[in-house]
């Protein structure tokens, strides 16, 4: 547990590297939403590498700048709750729309989650740090805002989605933001 809880994040590059081999061998078998999806769940291992391995420092972030902790090493961001919040609540989030494509709130609620991301990454984060860049934006920008207004054009062209399933979509991020820290 002690080897994992270190290196969670490049056990997520290897499974994004594997999820990318899949989607492109796998591609033409697969429906556009689990396409979407699979690309979305390659985006927030990326997401969470480009945070916490390449060029990484998500943690002094959190710790130092974001929340002024007095035991930046160990609270409120720990590398325990790292990994279980970003592998418990990401995997889980983010993969079950894959198995349940047709549930339309479950695909939209990982997209909505990762336009979220940049509030903290693109707008709350550099406030603070007062920079233009810091770990997890890139992939903010480059993966999760063109895959998921992908999917959410695709959703709303093919009327795939009900007023339901919008509220329900958005809904899920927020109160997963709320109790937790994924990044």
């Amino acid at each position: 547990m002690k080897w994992f809880c270190k290196n969670w994040y490049w056990v997520g590059g290897v499974v994004a590297s594997a999820t990318l081999v899949y989607l492109v061998t796998a591609w033409d078998g697969l429906s556009v939403l689990v396409r979407l999806q699979l690309m979305s769940f390659i985006a927030i291992l990326v997401h969470q590498f480009e945070e916490y391995g390449w060029p990484g420092g998500e943690p002094a972030i959190m710790n130092i700048v974001l929340q002024g902790s007095d035991i930046p090493d160990h609270y409120p961001l720990n590398r325990f709750s790292a990994m279980l919040t970003n592998v418990v609540i990401a995997y889980t989030v983010y993969l079950l729309p894959v198995f349940f494509p047709n549930v339309i709130w479950l695909g939209l609620a990982p997209m909505f989650m990762g336009f979220m991301q940049f509030i903290v990454h693109g707008i709350a984060t550099n406030i603070r740090l007062r920079s233009f860049y810091n770990p997890g934006l890139g992939a903010v920008v480059l993966l999760h805002y063109p895959i998921g207004i992908y999917y959410c054009w695709f959703v709303a062209h093919n009327g795939l989605a009900t007023t339901g399933d919008w509220i329900w979509g958005a809904c899920m991020p927020s109160s997963l933001r709320v109790s937790s820290s994924v990044s």
